[in-house]
């Protein structure tokens, strides 16, 4: 099994880094949790955290949801 790991996000219109999880993406049931690695990470302001995906090698799996998500409202949207 390998779990995997989120970035921040960056936008071409700003160029500021956005944290992951400001976005409704789905999140782990444990809690997000900082996992940078090395000391370039972190001085690069990279901001890796936990996910609730995973991957593995030679398994088949379809119709495994993480989480589902009722669609964004119009305010979500415009923040």
């Amino acid at each position: 099994m390998c779990a995997v790991k989120v970035n921040s996000l960056t936008s071409t219109a700003t160029e500021l880094p956005y944290a992951y999880y400001t976005l409704p993406f789905c999140q782990p049931e444990d809690g997000i949790k900082n996992m940078a690695e090395n000391l370039g990470e972190m001085l690069l302001g990279d901001r890796i955290e936990n996910s609730p995906y995973e991957f593995r090698m030679h398994v088949t799996e379809r119709g495994h949801l993480v989480c589902t998500r009722p669609p964004l409202t119009a305010e979500e949207v415009s923040t």
